[in-house]
């Protein structure tokens, strides 16, 4: 890790911002006029950023590098520890779907129970059954629930 490091470093002219981040030159889009990638050493793992929005890839060519380059635990000559570091970044990127789908499903949830409230705002209901009456109160009984805990909570 330490050379694939001192490597970005040197060849982006790269400079401190702070423990484990450096700014230096994208050299996929020629710069060197601003340091605009953004270097930062986090854990196993070297992250870039080109704030001129180069992608990753392409970053990593103009270095020479490949992608799996980024993640130190990729270099590590024991096959085990490199299959467990795999493993480990596969269900980091699981929970992080998993996550990031609870999240969609709840944001649906919410528009589709203030989308529920404000239909009903101004409806006439005089020729509503008892049924009907209270099957649409228990509805909005639990929009109203739902977004009220969005509310206290979210």
């Amino acid at each position: 890790m330490g050379n694939i490091l001192a490597h970005i470093l040197a060849g982006t002219d790269a400079k401190p911002t702070g423990s484990d981040k450096w700014t230096g030159h994208c050299l996929a889009h020629g710069s060197k006029r601003h340091r605009d990638l953004s270097i930062r050493l986090a854990g196993t793992k070297i992250l870039l950023h080109c704030f001129a929005g180069c992608l990753k890839p392409a970053i990593c060519l103009s270095l020479g590098l490949e992608l799996k380059d980024l993640f130190t635990d990729a270099l590590d000559p024991d096959p085990r520890r490199r299959r467990e570091a795999a493993q480990q970044r596969d269900h980091q990127r699981q929970e992080r779907e998993h996550h990031s789908h609870q999240q969609d499903t709840l944001i649906d949830a919410l528009r589709a129970g203030d989308y529920f409230v404000r239909s009903r705002q101004g409806l006439d209901i005089s020729g509503w059954s008892d049924e009907k009456l209270h099957n649409e109160l228990d509805a909005l009984s639990d929009a109203y629930l739902l977004l009220e805990s969005e509310d206290r909570h979210g």
